[in-house]
């Protein structure tokens, strides 16, 4: 997914020497993260600016694939890194043993639009040794470019092989943006009226399995999902795992024997109308 943030953060080292410098006229630290300055690991790196305890960093980000992706038909060989990371700083008085406490003050989208991605041998649609997925033959590389409504604080799903569109709300955290309602709460899934469930449910659970190892039981719950939608909507295979890989949720419920039951869900707000 392709998305900037700028990023304003009060930093404190929880020490008598931070508390006491922290009383000061606190220092702002611009940063501006471009490729030829991010990092795909900090640790052999070299701080790129020094800021006070108690001081503000004011910084961006750039994208997971380093904004090496901009339109349609930009070939991933242009990627050089993934996830670049933007600095380290160095926090001058902190020492080992503080407690480094990080204030937010503002956060926001530094961009226009985000961009989603499959490419041969990553996610769950591709096979393993023991679960052979959606690919026949090796799939393509393909990127979904994601239109970002700031103010509204909505990103737009367009289908590559259809005319559908969808629009989900966008959470923005540090590290990477999500664009998927939060996955962290107990929820019960529906399943679909042909497995015996009642379709006039909020969200729909094609995907069930029960299977060892995890992983596999993930990629035959995702699959089962995908081709669900696929076959009940009508999108192509590779648009619904790229708007599941955005909407759904995945959902480990249970263990025995030690066999893993999967579950793959999604609310069916974010699908086609049903033809």
């Amino acid at each position: 997914m392709r998305f900037l943030m700028v990023l304003t953060a009060v930093l404190c080292a929880l020490s008598v020497r931070a508390q006491t410098s922290a009383v000061l006229k606190p220092d702002l630290v611009h940063f501006k993260a471009r490729m030829d300055n991010v990092k795909a690991t900090f640790g052999p790196a070299d701080p790129v600016a020094h800021v006070g305890a108690g001081g503000i960093l004011e910084a961006n980000s750039l994208d997971c694939f380093g904004n090496a992706l901009q339109k349609p038909g930009d070939p991933f060989s242009n990627i050089k890194i993934d996830n670049p990371l933007t600095g380290p700083f160095y926090i001058d008085g902190a020492e080992p043993g503080d407690t480094l406490v990080v204030h937010i003050l503002d956060l926001q989208v530094d961009g226009t639009q985000g961009v989603g991605t499959f490419g041969p041998g990553f996610g769950a649609a591709n096979s393993t040794h023991y679960t052979p997925m959606l690919e026949k033959e090796q799939l393509p590389e393909r990127a979904w470019y994601y239109p970002i409504d700031v103010e509204r604080k909505m990103i737009t799903f367009q289908a590559l092989d259809s005319n559908f569109k969808v629009q989900f709300p966008m959470h923005p955290f540090l590290g990477c943006i999500g664009v998927a309602p939060a996955n962290g709460e107990a929820r019960s899934s529906i399943v679909p009226a042909e497995f015996g469930g009642n379709m006039d449910a909020p969200e729909v659970s094609a995907g069930n399995t029960l299977y060892l190892p995890v992983d596999d039981a993930v990629r035959i719950a995702v699959t089962e999902m995908v081709r669900w939608v696929h076959r009940e909507y009508g999108l192509s295979e590779l648009d619904a795992y790229e708007l599941f890989s955005k909407v759904g949720r995945l959902h480990l419920t249970e263990m025995v024997d030690p066999n893993y039951v999967v579950v793959a869900s999604m609310d069916k707000k974010y699908l086609p109308v049903k033809k």
